[in-house]
């Protein structure tokens, strides 16, 4: 819009230094009051007359410019290049909107397949963490492999947050580039992202009593626990202290 009244104005600006050819006619007009009486001795007073006169004038004034050193000419040509420069600037304006709506659409739709592929991504690590709990709590895989697990997880989760947001991002762009975005625009994007997840260490890896038993080797101060059967111990987070 910014580049469309800029070339607007340029165009007016020649016309308006074309007319520095033209003739001009002026119309003047004014009006004046003489006002004049006699303020002597009265002796002399009949010698002078008291008199008040009024005077109207209106004229015509016809101004022909015939030679002004160029001058006229320099002006149309440099508004011709302010014209010529202004339209350049609309064109680029309008190549650069019509670059972020393609761009914008393509990275939409490169989004919706990112957002495809780390579902699954999700799900498969999902799918890996279970079978690690169930290997750590028969003792066949240890709490590195678990916790291994866990962070290919939460970088998979990530990963997903980010297509996401990645998506959010360039539907704006493109509602921007084509000048329909609003607030209203804003408040969906505001209820879409939801509420926030919190990272804390205390709720992404909360400490438990079983926790700090291990990391204390099960010494003479602490009691180690008592040995679940296999079930029980699945049933119950399979020991994971990082899953919540």
């Amino acid at each position: 819009m910014q580049a469309r009244l800029s070339q607007d104005l340029a165009r007016e600006q020649i016309r308006q230094a074309q007319d520095g050819h033209l003739p001009t006619l002026n119309l003047t007009a004014s009006t004046g009051i003489s006002d004049t009486s006699y303020s002597g001795s009265k002796t002399n007073s009949a010698q002078y007359d008291d008199s008040n006169m009024g005077q109207n004038k209106i004229g015509l004034n016809f101004s022909l410019p015939l030679y002004q050193g160029g001058m006229v000419n320099s002006q149309v040509k440099q508004a011709q290049y302010n014209f010529v420069g202004a339209s350049e600037q609309l064109e680029s304006a309008h190549r650069s909107v019509v670059q972020t709506v393609r761009s914008s659409f393509n990275n939409i739709n490169a989004s919706i397949s990112s957002i495809n592929a780390y579902k699954q991504a999700v799900v498969s690590a999902q799918s890996s963490l279970d079978a690690m709990e169930a290997g750590y709590s028969v003792g066949t895989r240890t709490i590195v492999d678990v916790l291994d697990a866990t962070t290919t997880l939460y970088d998979a989760k990530q990963q997903l947050a980010n297509a996401r947001y990645t998506y959010l991002i360039n539907q704006l762009n493109i509602k921007y580039a084509l000048g329909t975005l609003n607030e209203q625009d804003l408040l969906a994007l505001n209820s879409t992202l939801g509420k926030p997840i919190p990272t804390s260490p205390e709720s992404v890896a909360p400490e438990t009593p079983e926790q700090d038993a291990a990391a204390d080797g099960y010494n003479a101060h602490s009691a180690a626990p008592a040995v679940q059967p296999t079930a029980a111990r699945a049933n119950s987070n399979n020991g994971n202290p990082f899953r919540h």
